[in-house]
């Protein structure tokens, strides 16, 4: 090594673990350091001989020492002693301190490694677009405060907005208002730690104004300080929640009229028996239809349906705040009346359904004159449950029918 590079700078220069070189502005090797005479050189006895272009075959030499004195970074793709493809960056710093010539120091890195992880990264980053863009699922990352720190492409496509809109906004600023309270509190257990496997159901806005019925997984992301940030995983089940709403109106609604069905009017008692207290009240009416036999066997059983489809019609107009409506099957039908205050109300009610039978029914071209019988039982004096209310209920209509038709009865 050179008096003149025995300094700092040459200690750093020799022990620096990347090859190292020493040039003139023709390319002759100056001082080589040991990692360079290790990588390239089979010794450092004649270094002095040769020249850079000679130790590596680049066509662009002539171009790096023509750059003036402004360092410059030049990436090389050269093969390697297997056939491998190897990535060199070659720094090149221009010196004029070490002799009176242009010289450079040429810092040769391989940065083979880096590139491939580059590479993978790009193609996993590319794979995560790809699955992020065609996915059904929305993915976004929340801060402690709810905040968007990452939303996937996808959520265009189930939303209607570019997902850059919402980052850096709150969470919740679509949500339906009355699903907030709820989301918030799980918002909380996913931040202390509790993971969320089932789905958690709300309904977010859509650009075009509707909700959108979504279900979403929540992961806490936990690093060495805790629990900063959540994952979750959310997806459009708007046409699921119209299957089960369809599938759930079917179970609990009668096919003909479309009123609530037999398994419906059971439940709806129940919860309204649960209510109330024995100072309240409960009414039963169960109405059934005097010669309706008849309707099926003249006109046969589509007009039969007409007409129950129009009695059910009827009904329901009558039916007050307080009522409920439902079809028990054949023509029978019970309206439950909710009574808190007013006791009469329910043979107030009574007289109203029977009056209905005052008006005929006009069924494919037919005028059809019928009269219906009603039995009425209450709770609690005539049961405190609802199959026994049911079934004083159905003891007193048949009372109405014994004793000559278009009339009610109270269960006594």
């Amino acid at each position: 090594m050179t008096k003149e590079f025995e300094s700092g700078t040459g200690m750093l220069f020799a022990r620096h673990p990347d090859p190292i070189v020493l040039v003139n502005e023709k390319g002759s090797l100056m001082e080589v350091n040991e990692a360079f005479v290790n990588h390239y050189l089979e010794n450092s006895k004649d270094f002095r001989r040769m020249k850079i272009q000679e130790v590596f075959q680049w066509d662009k030499w002539d171009s790096v020492f023509t750059r003036g004195d402004k360092p410059s970074v030049y990436e090389w793709i050269k093969q390697g002693p297997d056939k491998d493809k190897l990535f060199l960056k070659l720094t090149v710093i221009p010196s004029g301190e070490i002799s009176t010539d242009h010289t450079y120091f040429i810092v040769i890195s391989d940065v083979t490694d880096q590139k491939q992880i580059e590479q993978e990264f790009q193609h996993i980053s590319a794979t995560l677009q790809m699955i992020e863009t065609n996915s059904s699922d929305f993915i976004t990352v929340l801060d402690i405060n709810g905040i968007v720190k990452y939303a996937s492409a996808s959520y265009s496509k189930i939303f209607g907005r570019s997902h850059t809109e919402i980052l850096d906004h709150h969470a919740f600023e679509f949500v339906h208002p009355d699903d907030i309270p709820f989301l918030q509190d799980r918002l909380k257990e996913s931040f202390a730690g509790y993971i969320y496997w089932l789905p958690i159901e709300f309904r977010y806005l859509h650009q075009d104004g509707h909700w959108v019925y979504t279900d979403a997984r929540a992961t806490p992301i936990e690093t060495k300080d805790g629990i900063s940030q959540i994952t979750l995983f959310a997806r459009d089940i708007s046409h699921r929640k119209k299957l089960d709403n369809l599938i759930h109106h079917m179970a609990y609604h009668d096919s003909l009229t479309g009123l609530p069905n037999r398994l419906f009017l059971r439940e709806q008692l129940g919860q309204m028996l649960e209510r109330k207290e024995k100072t309240n009240s409960v009414s039963v009416l169960f109405i059934d239809l005097d010669g309706f036999k008849n309707v099926n066997d003249t006109l046969g059983h589509s007009s039969g349906d007409l007409l129950l489809k129009e009695m059910g019609n009827r009904l329901n107009q009558l039916l007050p705040p307080n009522g409920f409506l439902a079809r028990m099957g054949g023509d029978e039908f019970i309206i439950l009346l909710d009574q808190s205050k007013n006791p009469q109300e329910t043979q107030i009610m009574a007289e109203r359904v029977l009056k209905l039978f005052e008006s005929s029914f006009f069924i494919e071209e037919t005028e059809i004159y019928l009269t219906a019988s009603i039995g009425i039982s209450m709770y609690p004096q005539n049961g405190d449950s609802v199959e026994e209310l049911i079934r004083t209920s159905d003891i007193a209509l048949y009372k109405a029918k014994n004793a000559g038709k278009n009339r009610y009865m109270l269960f006594d």
